[in-house]
């Protein structure tokens, strides 16, 4: 009965752990919304998965949001 309760809990805690997202910066680690970075390629190395959050860093004198 303990073994079970054990594996529950443990599979529990590893479903909360993946319901909570992740928060990306694009660009990361030393890049930024700009047009230098390549996207492509940073995206490639990140596993994404529902409930990711994406953020986009720049200079708010320069870009906004407005398409």
């Amino acid at each position: 009965m303990e073994t079970k309760a054990l594996i529950l809990i443990t599979v529990s805690m590893a479903m909360i752990g993946t319901a909570f997202g992740t928060s990306h910066t694009v660009g990361a680690p030393g890049g930024s919304w700009d047009l230098q970075t390549n996207y492509s390629q940073w995206a490639s190395r990140i596993r994404f998965t529902t409930g990711d959050e994406l953020q986009f860093l720049y200079p708010a004198t320069v870009h906004n949001v407005v398409e």
